[in-house]
């Protein structure tokens, strides 16, 4: 297969949150200063229906410093102007990018010995912004730090609109390849799975830790729970399927049960009876019902900014202990406000990074600018997730899943553990043979960790 890759300069974003790379540690927003406020503008462009689902089009990336694949030469650094790269500016942009969807770097099939294309298959996929990528399946042996797991199958992008690829490690019904729109459907092991069947890992299972905001670095931790990232215990929920056109679940689908703020002592009720929401990482931001976001602004005395198309609120909730408190089962998250603020360019305004799901969605999203304030273990095998509040510390608790995800032992925690397979703060990884653990290093950039659409693909 050719290295050729076909950039497509894609400007317009028809939201401007979704665009990828206009966040800085989740808090800088490119937004013009505001002028004016104009709170009955976004009740007539909500109440009408006009924007789309957006769960198909991530807006955050997060690079995986350690995934190469088996051949050191495969993954390529890019020259500037060299290189067989086209370029196209689209017509229909309200401006044009730069057309480098290789400037993070590439993976050149001609260089693996041990890549094997798959041709009776093509990869192709659109996202409700319009953005989309193409090209062909195939297989490879990809490497995490020092651990190979052989023939994993991923898609190589030959043709793309975004310059980032992505790591799919979601449920395995939501593959590009079991989509009604292929002749004969089929699902594949994506890289969990591919891991356990291979014995590098126990359990399809992985935790997820972003870290505080401004940290360069989070962790991904496959096969294995970290209980020095938590506190107490982790609660244990299922997951849930709100599409008629599958029999099982297919994202990472869970039950809120309670929004509430606590600001000042007081607390607000947001939601009180049941929702779906989705633990999306791959969104820097989060989507609720306008109501629910409509009672967060109202209770922080956010005002809509017409100009922004978001809530303005007052920067001194940075500085806060207001909290955002999300029940799930008998587990309540608690997200600082100041979490979900996001300020503007010149960082003298700040604003609300909550906007509006679509009203004919059967669900909400919670992004990362929530899931940074929780610790959460998917477990793809048995369709659970396990969360509990965050711990931050660079300490590390780490035990071996063997078939049930713990869910004891976290910080402040009166469990006492015993048994094998646990390693306390300062025991190496590296101490682990096969069946045990594998942690890869997140950093805030090119590589994005996609939860919803298990499928990998590389420029």
């Amino acid at each position: 297969m050719s290295h050729d890759v076909y950039c497509i300069s894609y400007g317009y974003y028809s939201w401007k949150r979704d665009a990828k790379n206009v966040f800085s540690a989740g808090r800088n927003f490119a937004f013009e200063e505001d002028s004016e406020n104009d709170e009955n503008t976004i009740e007539e462009r909500d109440a009408d229906g006009s924007r789309g689902f957006i769960h198909d089009k991530r807006d955050s990336s997060s690079d995986l410093d350690s995934l190469i694949t088996e051949s050191p030469k495969s993954i390529e650094s890019p020259t500037p102007g060299g290189g067989n790269l086209y370029s196209h500016e689209s017509t229909s942009s309200s401006y044009n990018r730069a057309s480098k969807c290789t400037s993070y770097g590439s993976f050149n099939t001609d260089n693996s010995d041990t890549f094997m294309q798959n041709d009776t298959i093509t990869f192709n996929i659109t996202y409700a912004d319009g953005s989309y990528a193409s090209g062909n399946y195939g297989r490879d042996t990809i490497k995490i730090d020092k651990f190979s797991v052989p023939d994993v199958s991923f898609a190589v992008v030959n043709e793309s609109s975004s310059d980032i690829g992505v790591l799919g490690i979601g449920l395995p019904g939501l593959e590009v390849t079991n989509m009604d729109v292929q002749d004969s459907p089929y699902m594949y092991e994506n890289l969990p799975m591919k891991m356990k069947s291979e014995g590098i890992i126990n359990k399809a299972v992985y935790s997820l830790y972003l870290d505080q905001s401004d940290a360069k670095t989070g962790s991904i931790l496959f096969g294995a729970v970290d209980h020095a990232k938590y506190e107490g215990t982790l609660e244990t929920l299922p997951l849930v399927n709100p599409y008629s056109s599958y029999d099982y679940p297919v994202k990472f689908d869970v039950t809120v049960g309670k929004l509430a703020v606590t600001k000042k002592g007081d607390t607000v009720d947001v939601l009180t009876s049941n929702e779906t929401a989705v633990l999306d990482s791959g969104s820097t931001l989060s989507y609720l019902r306008h109501s629910q976001k409509k009672k967060i602004a109202d209770t922080l005395d956010a005002k809509y900014s017409y100009s922004a198309d978001a809530y303005k609120l007052d920067c001194d909730y940075l500085d806060s202990d207001a909290t955002l408190d999300i029940t799930f089962g008998s587990k309540t998250i608690k997200v600082p406000i100041s979490e979900l603020i996001m300020q503007s360019s010149s960082g003298k305004e700040c604003y609300l990074g909550i906007f509006d799901m679509p009203s004919q969605a059967s669900y909400v999203i919670l992004g990362d600018n929530v899931l940074r304030s929780a610790y959460i273990v998917y477990d793809v095998e048995d369709y659970e997730v396990h969360i509990g509040q965050v711990y931050y510390t660079d300490d590390e608790d780490i035990e071996i899943v063997q078939d049930n995800v713990p869910t004891d032992g976290g910080q402040n925690s009166t469990k006492v553990w015993t048994g094998s397979g646990r390693a306390g703060s300062g025991t190496s990884l590296d101490d682990y043979g096969n069946g045990g653990v594998r942690e890869c290093t997140l950093t805030r950039s090119n590589l994005l960790l996609w939860l919803l659409v298990p499928l990998c693909w590389l420029l």
